[in-house]
């Protein structure tokens, strides 16, 4: 939220170009187009987004499975056997983190890609 905030308030030719002197004196100067930063800023968000699922179906899983051995820790079931199977819920779970990881790296190399093509 911040990058995007950042390019659209500040943004412009200021943040774009950057000059160094390294040390034989000679001065390096980077320009960076606008459009690749807003590029790389909403692929960012993309990515932070697909996380932030990823973390939502995980705890959807594991929070009542956990609740399940606390109570049976606990006494709580009155020595009720867990009967039910969570692997065909488990075998899903890893099918989405596998899908939402390589789309992750499907982005990445998108942004690796539009990044040679978008340096001046």
């Amino acid at each position: 939220m911040a990058n995007a905030l950042g390019l659209v308030f500040i943004g412009g030719n200021d943040l774009s170009t950057i000059s160094q002197v390294d040390s034989e004196g000679t001065l390096i100067t980077i320009e960076l187009d606008y459009g690749f930063l807003l590029t790389c800023t909403l692929l960012k968000i993309l990515v932070g987004a697909m996380i932030y699922y990823q973390g939502k179906w995980i705890r959807a899983i594991f929070k009542p499975l956990l609740k399940e051995y606390v109570d049976a820790e606990r006494g709580h079931t009155n020595g009720v056997a867990m009967v039910k199977r969570h692997s065909k819920e488990m075998q899903k779970l890893r099918c989405k983190i596998k899908k939402n990881t390589c789309g992750c790296i499907l982005i990445m190399f998108v942004a690796l890609y539009s990044a040679y093509g978008m340096s001046v």
